[in-house]
């Protein structure tokens, strides 16, 4: 457990400065790359795996304009953190 421990704060140090040569290059607030993409990559999986859980369970009750309302408001709120001042 204890080796464990410290591989994650290994990892944790990568992640980190990427994130800071990723904001440098490009451009983006630190903020918005923590709440936006690294979320988004991180987790995958876990969305490969809701989506093929849904195509399983479809019973009628949802519909596509539910999943768009969903998906523009992740988009709404992407487009205010990328666009938030670093001082407020």
């Amino acid at each position: 457990m204890g080796l464990s421990m410290v591989g994650i704060a290994l990892m944790s140090e990568l992640l980190v400065a990427s994130v800071e040569a990723v904001t440098a290059v490009l451009g983006l607030t630190p903020f918005f790359v923590g709440i936006i993409i690294v979320p988004i990559i991180g987790n995958v999986a876990e969305h490969l795996v809701s989506v093929q859980a849904a195509m399983v369970s479809l019973d009628g009750e949802s519909n596509w304009l539910e999943g768009a309302m969903l998906l523009a408001v992740y988009g709404i709120l992407g487009l205010a953190f990328f666009f938030l001042p670093l001082k407020l």
